[in-house]
């Protein structure tokens, strides 16, 4: 595509313009207008003919796979190389997809002959997601800078646009750094262990009961089982992806505010993730689950900084689906799948009283096996009737008994699934990921597992 440059309307209002208008209003100038406009002519259009092919050889390159971060600038390197034997001035402004933005519009730079050189494209992801850019519009002037030769270049690359974690993690850091034994400072732990350690000689004060009676009696002397904190247990974030994930999460006071808001399923999505990083940093083993009427995405339980990018980028895509939950379906594939005795974080919402009851009947197939907790998120409106703050209309009164509705049904179903040793966890929205590794750290001190 071939289009004006400002040189050219330039040009031709003030040097061809008053030239015609001289030939039209002066007869006698004709012989000297009418050729001059015709070399102009001429000129513009061998500018535009020498200039057609200007771009080509130009080839771009980037990275297949772009990761970022929702809410921060990322820049995406762009290689950028021709063979021609003269300089080439160009604009880049890459094809951008719905959900990011693009703050500096394109790039303009110049690329020496027959050279190779990087250039930056800058851009802001809003929400987290998988986006494709297939094609990049590329700009040069003519040799004579009349007219602007336009293309398209394909550059196929992948942005990936993970949660921001600065936030939701920050609070659950505190709980798991590595300073002492389970966080900041050392905690207390109940019981010795169940993870045989080694064997040695018994010594004042050792119990009876951990006597090894095969190893004493070849040896000859008291010998004694030494035991450690188990730390290859299996953690398991078991995500809803169902219709109940949808609904809008109304952000803290203190909390920024993310273009276009947030869903629960964004919560649950990093609350996993923190998670995550909460087991890795134990020596536990983590896997997750993303269910709604079936099963969607299931990562066995392992390990390793490998392992939790292959977590992060199974679920950092995840959209809500239009069905509810399954939760029969689900836990009779945990049963089928998990043999190793594991802890099972369900992030979901039982408010709906046919999820509640869906969850109550498959339960019962893994309660015995596993620990199961459920994190459920808690909108500010559910508390009882007379918490503050004092209703100001009518229609916050309405709103306070409906939400105090809500929560004596989530305080029965508490009591309920409590009798079968299923622990309900209603949470807020902003301090999900820190009350989930909470739970999570409690577990591993009182050696559930």
């Amino acid at each position: 595509m071939i289009v004006p440059r400002p040189r050219l309307v330039l040009f031709a209002g003030a040097v061809a313009a008053p030239l015609a208008g001289a030939a039209w209003a002066f007869p006698g100038t004709q012989w000297f207008c009418v050729p001059s406009l015709l070399v102009l002519t001429a000129v513009a259009v061998a500018d535009a003919w020498m200039s057609m092919h200007i771009l080509d050889g130009l080839v771009l390159e980037a990275p297949g796979v772009i990761r970022a971060t929702a809410g921060r600038h990322t820049r995406i390197p762009v290689r950028i190389r021709h063979g021609r034997p003269d300089a080439l001035e160009i604009r880049l402004a890459p094809g951008i997809p719905a959900g990011l933005t693009d703050p500096g519009s394109d790039i303009a730079f110049t690329v020496p002959p027959a050279a190779r050189i990087e250039a930056e494209w800058s851009f802001l992801a809003a929400t987290r997601g998988r986006f494709r850019v297939d094609s990049c519009a590329v700009e040069a002037p003519s040799r004579l800078g009349l007219w602007s030769i336009r293309g398209v270049r394909q550059v196929p690359f992948e942005v990936r646009v993970y949660p921001d974690m600065r936030r939701a993690a920050a609070p659950a850091e505190a709980l798991f750094l590595a300073r002492g034994l389970y966080g900041s400072r050392p905690r207390r732990q109940v019981g010795r262990g169940r993870e045989f350690e080694h064997l040695r000689e018994f010594v004042r004060g050792d119990s009876r009961d951990d006597i090894h009676w095969k190893a004493t009696a070849r040896r000859g002397v008291p010998i004694v089982k030494t035991w450690q904190i188990e730390r290859t247990q299996e953690v398991y974030a078991c995500i809803d992806v169902s219709r109940l994930g949808g609904r809008p999460s109304e952000p803290s006071p203190d909390e920024e505010r993310v273009p276009g808001g947030l869903t629960v399923l964004d919560r649950w999505i990093t609350a996993a993730l923190v998670l995550g990083r909460a087991a890795q940093a134990q020596g536990d083993l983590f896997g997750l689950m993303a269910f709604s009427g079936g099963i969607r995405r299931f990562v066995r339980a392992r390990n390793g900084a490998a392992h939790y990018g292959l977590c992060r980028d199974a679920i950092f895509a995840l959209e809500p689906h239009g069905e509810g939950p399954s939760f029969e379906e689900v836990c009779t594939f945990l049963d089928l799948r998990l043999r190793r005795r594991s802890l099972l974080v369900f992030l979901t919402d039982l408010s709906d009283p046919s999820a509640a009851d869906s969850f109550k009947r498959g339960v019962e197939l893994i309660r015995r096996r596993h620990i199961v907790m459920v994190g459920a998120l808690q909108p500010p409106f559910v508390r009882p009737v007379f918490s503050p703050p004092d209703p100001a209309s009518v229609d916050g009164i309405y709103r306070a008994l409906a939400g105090h509705l809500l929560w004596a049904r989530l305080k029965e179903l508490q009591q309920t699934l409590s009798r079968t040793g299923v622990t309900l966890m209603p949470l807020s929205e902003a301090s999900l990921a820190a009350e989930v590794v909470s739970r999570y750290l409690e577990v591993k001190r009182r050696q559930l597992l």
